[in-house]
């Protein structure tokens, strides 16, 4: 399970190492993190825009962990259950049923020769 971000972290990359995408890396945004490097975040007007942008990046970030999170432990539960059930229905003995009476077939009869 992936763990969420701490907005402070994002912040001190962005005002420390922001000119170099560091934020980004930071945020599992290498496409974009690769970008801010190669162009000194938009020679550094960039680095201003995401001040206001880092915020709401992590909080998306972090909701995303979570509904990955909670996906992940939901499979988790389904195969518990599922694993349980049948080890459950392994154990108890298959149920039999009673052979049911055939009628009588007519028999062809003889005649007397």
């Amino acid at each position: 399970m992936r763990e969420e971000k701490s907005k402070f972290t994002a912040y001190m990359l962005w005002f420390f190492l922001g000119g170099f995408g560091a934020h980004f890396f930071y945020l599992h945004k290498p496409v974009w993190g690769i970008i801010k490097l190669i162009t000194g975040n938009g020679c550094m007007i960039g680095w201003f825009i995401d001040l206001f942008l880092v915020g709401n990046m992590v909080d998306a970030y972090n909701a995303q962990v979570r509904a990955d999170n909670m996906e992940q432990q939901l499979q988790q539960a389904t195969t518990i259950i599922t694993t349980a059930a049948k080890s459950v229905l392994a154990a108890t003995p298959a149920a039999t049923t009673a052979p049911q009476p055939q009628e009588d077939a007519e028999q062809p009869t003889q005649l007397p020769q």
